[in-house]
């Protein structure tokens, strides 16, 4: 999964391993990734 702010990437995330694979992952992002995991959208 590949997080953008303003066109910019923030993160790539690798899903099945729940860790970032480039960028920086702050609290927020941890918090929505979860979020989404929670209701079945990842």
């Amino acid at each position: 999964m590949h997080v953008y702010r303003d066109g910019k990437l923030i993160v790539k995330w690798d899903v099945e391993n729940q860790k970032p694979m480039k960028g920086a992952v702050t609290s927020r992002i941890l918090a929505l990734i979860s979020e989404l995991e929670a209701e079945g959208l990842l």
